[in-house]
């Protein structure tokens, strides 16, 4: 069985998206919070409510998911519509398309008396696996007799149209008032392939994303009491399985043999963690069962407690996977990347299309953030891999048709991978900057993706490829540029989603710059403080006046064209070493020339005179605006020196936003506006 289509409308934070998945292994891929897990608990809803394997799934999936509570199974009020639906006013809904295999059409045509019979019990209202023996007295009367051999025509005119298409349809609708399938031959057919399974094994198993196995004893039980809780753990309870990796274990070793368990532990070590080795089971003295694991270079042995819970985490999917998921079965798996190492993740995509879905004829869907498995599901054409653009859109992911805004955003530091996984990008100046808007700005920058840009030039070459990708319909992320102001103006437009904007100040270390959460800091870190906030006020203009200087005179050497002895590789490029002499030469004539008779003193009052008239035009203006004006990221330089700041310039700097943060600030709010209106829906 595999799923080969889905539609969800109205389910929590889908509002309706719908998708073919024509691979036995898919990729969904999406920012946090844009609803990648309801997708899984729209199908897991779906599933259980038209076609449970036990008479309570119903009730475990609805209290899993918030929307019933296992204290009121009575009254009018017996789950919570507006925790399933985005809109109470409209209906939910969701559509499953199951592909059935030839064995499974096989095994229907046998199992058409039992079908029959379940929907006969069904409208008489006995939908508990033991109304087949509540039913024989209802099916021994002739009313019972006509009622079953009419489901039975039923059943065998849908097989035959099941024959051309293969396919069974799920159709859910719930509402304030009522829960509903839409087809219940198709529903009756698919239990009953489920209903065919070994209690051990499942057709559908889920994997939700907090996996934690408790350390330590854990009860053991051997007996048909325990099955129950098994099958649960499948679907029904899913967050049951991972409690119960060692009761699975000793199962699967009574059940086996140790050679067969040792096998597939082998295969996870061998594949995703190599060192180590399953050595068995065996009792504590204080009584407790150890799953013995030993390191093969150290020859050290240790419980499976031990291992770290990333390495408890591989073990408890892919040990499940491979001993509890039926041939033919789909298994959605939520994060599988969660607490393993890049090196591990790159190994995931193989592992699963290797030993889970070829040797079983399994279906996986999984649900990921991890780059290294996007980079990995990119290079395979063997899997579907899916982006969940908006709670309207779950995209197949062409690379082909992407390449060109891919291209752009690896030369922003960008890899593909992630720009998927993000809700947008924003491209700010330094490494400090990255630090400073992800520790000042989190809550407005949730979701982004914070890029340190690599050189204005580039930079505004690739807005204008990302811009053609945008108007080609390439591009559906905001990527948000901020430039420093740095006292050259960007001239750049934004559109729906390239956003440039240029900062107030000249660089963000300017907004940094407040007199009350600096003070506050310096006073805690520095061998000399000021005396008080006044005093910093003071200093800060004096450093700002300092660069006016600076700043007079490189602008008035500028201006002297032509004086340097540097080579420049774009005179030179493709010439000859004779040719590449004589352009130097030229150029060094050049500056001699002008050189020659040069008077060294007229020069150096000229230039101060002129330095002084420049300064004496432009002091009022850059006393007033020496906190836009002059470049923060040196009076912070200053400061540390003049006060001897104990903590690095980035610590600092931290340090500051959080308190600014934390005050809410002028300065922060400045900022914090800016980016608000820049990200904000078009």
């Amino acid at each position: 069985m595999k799923i080969r289509k889905v539609r969800i409308k109205n389910f929590r934070k889908i509002s309706d998206v719908s998708a073919e998945f024509t691979d036995d292994l898919t990729v969904i891929v999406g920012p946090n919070g844009m609803g990648k897990t309801s997708i899984f608990e729209a199908i897991r809803l779906c599933k259980s409510v038209l076609m449970p394997r036990t008479p309570d799934e119903v009730q475990q999936v609805l209290v899993s998911l918030g929307v019933a509570s296992p204290n009121i199974l009575f009254g009018e009020f017996q789950y919570d519509f507006s925790s399933l639906a985005g809109d109470v006013t409209i209906p939910l809904e969701v559509l499953i398309d199951l592909e059935i295999s030839n064995d499974e059409l096989t095994r229907l045509r046998a199992a058409v008396p039992r079908v029959a019979e379940s929907i006969v019990a069904a409208s008489q209202g006995q939908s508990n696996p033991q109304s087949r023996f509540a039913m024989i007295q209802y099916l021994s009367s002739e009313e019972g007799r006509t009622h079953l051999s009419r489901a039975q025509d039923g059943v065998v005119s849908r097989l035959a149209a099941i024959e051309q298409s293969r396919r069974l349809e799920l159709h859910l609708v719930v509402t304030v008032d009522t829960i509903r399938g839409q087809n219940q031959i198709d529903q009756a057919l698919a239990a009953s392939l489920e209903a065919q399974i070994l209690p051990a094994r499942a057709l559908f198993t889920y994997f939700p994303a907090d996996r934690a196995m408790p350390p330590g004893e854990v009860n053991v039980q051997l007996h048909s009491g325990d099955m129950k809780a098994h099958v649960d753990s499948h679907f029904a309870n899913a967050a049951t399985k991972y409690p119960r990796l060692k009761q699975v274990i000793v199962n699967q070793l009574i059940t086996n043999g140790k050679a067969a368990l040792e096998k597939e532990f082998d295969l996870i070590f061998d594949n995703l963690l190599p060192g180590k080795k399953f050595l068995g089971i065996q009792q504590k003295a204080i009584g407790s069962i150890s799953v013995r694991i030993q390191d093969i270079e150290s020859k050290g042995e240790f419980d499976i407690d031990s291992l770290s819970s990333g390495e408890k985490g591989l073990i408890l999917t892919y040990l499940l996977l491979r001993t509890s998921l039926a041939t033919g079965g789909v298994a959605l798996i939520d994060e599988p990347e969660l607490h393993l190492n890049p090196a591990v993740c790159k190994k995931l995509v193989g592992f699963l299309t290797e030993h889970v879905c070829i040797p079983l004829s399994a279906q996986v869907v999984l649900c990921t953030h991890s780059p290294e498995i996007l980079t990995r599901a990119f290079e395979d054409a063997g899997l579907a891999l899916f982006e969940l653009v908006s709670p309207r859109a779950l995209n197949p992911l062409l690379v082909g048709d992407r390449n060109v805004m891919f291209d752009a955003l690896r030369r922003l530091g960008v890899p593909p991978a992630d720009s998927l996984v993000y809700r947008g990008f924003v491209f700010v100046e330094g490494e400090d900057d990255v630090r400073l808007f992800e520790k000042g700005f989190s809550n407005t920058l949730q979701g982004m993706k914070l890029v340190q840009k690599q050189g204005r030039i580039e930079v505004e070459k690739q807005i204008q490829i990302l811009k053609a990708a945008e108007a080609a319909g390439k591009v559906d992320k905001i990527h948000l540029f901020i430039f420093d102001n740095d006292r050259k103006p960007v001239s750049h437009e934004s559109t729906k989603f390239i956003r440039v904007v240029q900062l107030q100040r000249y660089c963000i270390e300017n907004y940094l710059l407040d007199d009350r959460s600096l003070f506050e800091f310096i006073t805690k870190s520095a061998s000399t403080p000021p005396a008080n906030r006044a005093e910093l006020t003071s200093a800060i203009q004096e450093c700002s006046l300092n660069q006016l200087k600076v700043e007079i005179a490189a602008r008035l050497y500028g201006e002297l064209q032509d004086l340097s002895c540097g080579m420049r590789r774009s005179k030179v490029r493709g010439k000859s070493f004779d040719q590449i002499a004589a352009t130097l030469v030229e150029q060094l004539q050049n500056v001699k020339s002008k050189l020659v008779g040069l008077d060294l003193v007229g020069w150096n009052c000229e230039f101060q005179e002129q330095c002084l008239q420049i300064e004496t035009k432009e002091k009022a203006s850059w006393e007033r605006d020496h906190l836009v004006l002059a470049s923060g990221k040196a009076i912070l330089e200053d400061l540390q020196k003049r006060y001897e700041i104990n903590s690095s310039l980035s610590n600092l700097k931290l340090n500051v936003i959080e308190a600014m943060e934390k005050s809410r600030t002028k300065s922060w709010k400045e900022i914090n506006s800016v980016l608000e209106k820049a990200l904000r829906s078009q």
